[in-house]
């Protein structure tokens, strides 16, 4: 038995095996027959040439805001970045205002000049996130 010091480590490849030209494990080197690498063509693996006058272009986000109707809308909310279902109040607009007045010059000044104050299609709407509170859109019906 050979004795092996703790820093040595230990080779399956013994001085007969590589003066023989045999495999650690059996197999002599003629089963295993070594070829030369392929030659190394300067033309073909040349580097590419670097350039250095590259431009960077800019990274373009857009984004794409829903039309504010009379009803509520679904989309992201630019300030906090959630997907929410908009908040809508409605409020007297020129709209509102204009019919009114016509309807108090055509003679109907003793309460039906008011109708148009009830009807909620006749209003603006402002939408708001109910997340943040903030204003997204209006739509104003003149």
């Amino acid at each position: 038995m050979t004795e092996t010091k703790p820093n040595q480590t230990t080779s399956p490849y013994t001085q007969e095996s590589i003066s023989t030209n045999e495999h650690p494990l059996g197999q002599s080197a003629s089963e295993f027959p070594m070829e030369p690498p392929p030659k190394y063509d300067d033309a073909r693996h040349s580097p590419a040439p670097v350039n250095r006058n590259v431009q960077q272009v800019p990274h373009v986000v857009t984004i794409v805001q829903p039309r504010f109707g009379d009803l509520s809308v679904q989309c992201t909310c630019p300030n906090c970045h959630q997907t929410i279902v908009t908040r809508v109040e409605r409020s007297n607009g020129i709209l509102v205002w204009l019919i009114c007045g016509i309807l108090i010059l055509v003679g109907c000044w003793l309460g039906c000049c008011l109708v148009p104050f009830c009807i909620d299609e006749l209003k603006d709407t402002t939408h708001y996130c109910p997340n943040c509170g903030i204003m997204l859109g209006k739509n104003k019906k003149l």
